[in-house]
């Protein structure tokens, strides 16, 4: 909190001014974060920039409403995905990649097929100009 800022904030917000503008604020942060990805988006992909993130959108709120309290950093740790969400997870993300084998050997077969049609056409071409 700004040396200057300290009694105008103090007086609006009281001396829990950190529990409204920062613990309040993280709570509700962090369950819109969740609520608009998906469970691979925040454990895995995404994880990493949530401290990032969740700093900037309390900064940005305590600029207009409560200017003065600085957010230095935010740091959340890795939630614990409970035992049967996550075995869940875990066998679509298994179901996912066979589906992704899947496709691929498909395209491989259908190129593998077309190949074997475009030698057939060639050979058949040479036949006709020999005879």
């Amino acid at each position: 909190l700004d040396e200057d800022k300290l009694i105008p904030v103090i007086q609006e917000y009281g001396v829990d001014y950190d529990q409204l503008w920062i613990f309040d604020k993280i709570h509700h942060e962090i369950n819109q974060f969740c609520s608009s990805h998906s469970l691979r988006e925040v454990y895995i992909e995404l994880f990493d920039t949530l401290d990032e993130s969740l700093t900037n959108a309390l900064q940005i709120d305590v600029d207009k409403y409560a200017p003065g309290i600085n957010i230095i950093a935010a740091r959340v740790t890795k939630p614990i995905i409970p035992e049967t969400i996550r075995e869940n997870y875990e066998r679509m993300e298994a179901e996912r990649t066979e589906l992704l084998i899947a496709s691929e050997r498909q395209k491989v077969v259908e190129k593998m097929a077309e190949t074997e049609r475009l030698m057939a056409t060639i050979v058949a071409e040479k036949l006709a100009n020999v005879s």
